[in-house]
Order: C-alpha cells, then structure tokens, then sequence
C-alpha cells in the first residue's frame, strides 16, 4: 500500500483515493484467493487457512487485552494507567482522574468493537446466508451455477477481508486534513457505508450488554 500512496497522494483529486482502493483490493483479495484456492485441495489444511484468514480480521483479544492493562495499571499506578490510555486514545491523558480513565476505556471499547469485531462478522453472516439462499435456489432449478460448501467459505472470508481492507485503509488515510483529505475521501466514505449497520447494530448489543452486567449484579447481590 505504501507503494502505491507515495505516488497517489501526489494526486490532487479524490479520484486517487479510488484508485488506491481498487489497487489495494485488488492485489490482496487475489492473494487470499489464491492461498484459499490452494489449501482447498486438502480438507484439514483448507479449514485451517481460512480460519486463520478470518481471524485476522477480527481484533477482540487486542481490545480487551488493552482494557485489561489499563484496569491493572489502575490498581498500582494511576500514571501508568494514564500511559496506556495514550495508546487508545488520541487525546491527552496525562491529567486524566480514575473516572476519567474508566470512562475513556468504555468509550474507546463501544467506539472499536464494531471495527474489531461486529463488522468483519456481520459481512461474514451476511456473505454466508446469500450463497446458501443460492445454493438452495439452485437444488430446486435446473440452474448451473455450481456452488458447493467450500465456494461459501471462500466468498464469505473473502467478504470479510474486503471490509477489513477497507477499514485499514480508512484507519490509514481517512484524515481531514491537508495532506489525506483527497486521497482518504473515498476510503473513509466507503468505510461509514459500510459500519452503518453494524455500528447500529453494536449501540442496541451494548445497551443489552449493560443490562444483562445490571441484572447479573443484582441477581448475585440477591443471592448473596
């Protein structure tokens, strides 16, 4: 990608960002399609490949490793805590109080779960129920579309590095400023088109994550 952006981000018109988009997709997906395409041949290694391939398009055990040595930090050292915020967060961390921090953490948790998380698996699902309604199409037609329980598995992780590149490219240049503005427009825009379901979808999963912490507390206080 740094090749190509070097020479696109001398482009002073939007349509660079396009270009880098297709270029990027391009080069990479055919890269998994082709790793893909060649472990099918075997079952086992087939199976490993492409869960290897999706999870690299998830990113849980990073957010909530991140959490976890933010709330460690704050049990010895408030400054230390305030450090590792500044690894989440680009505002300033050094004068952040306890709460402060913990509200941070939340915020920075609920804003990257979607990206991380909801995202690449809601294009996944999606990616999976579109060619199993066509394979089921298919067994009640004389259509000869040949799609079999392997060609799902490629298409829908292959539909999921898609997302993945496009969020990374946003993550990337998606800046409002001089120097990304033309380049990261088509990127950041593709990016929000993208997240407009699963961001929504990750605001009502939130809620009824904080309802179910509340009753649970409840329920142990209860019991207690």
């Amino acid at each position: 990608m740094e090749f190509f952006l070097k020479y696109l981000i001398k482009i002073k018109n939007k349509l660079s960002g396009l270009i880098l988009t297709i270029l990027v997709l391009l080069i990479v997906i055919l890269f998994f399609i082709v790793i893909l395409l060649i472990s099918s041949y075997n079952l086992i290694i087939f199976v490993i490949i492409s869960s290897l391939i999706l999870s690299s398009t998830f990113s849980i055990r990073m957010l909530l490793s991140s959490a976890k040595s933010i709330s460690n930090d704050l049990e010895l050292d408030i400054n230390s805590a305030r450090v590792s915020m500044s690894y989440l967060v680009s505002r300033d961390t050094s004068e952040l109080t306890e709460s402060l921090i913990i509200s941070a953490t939340i915020e920075t948790l609920s804003e990257n779960i979607t990206d991380s998380v909801i995202s690449p698996v809601f294009y996944y699902i999606i990616a999976n129920i579109i060619l199993i309604l066509v394979l089921s199409l298919e067994l009640f037609s004389f259509s000869s579309v040949n799609i079999n329980i392997l060609n799902i598995i490629i298409f829908s992780v292959i539909i999921a590095i898609f997302y993945r590149i496009i969020n990374t490219l946003d993550a990337m240049v998606g800046y409002k400023n001089e120097k990304y503005f033309n380049i990261g427009y088509f990127p950041a825009k593709l990016d929000d088109i993208l997240n407009y379901i699963p961001a929504r979808l990750g605001g009502v999963l939130t809620v009824l994550a904080s309802f179910y912490i509340e009753i649970k507390d409840l329920i142990i206080k209860i019991a207690i």
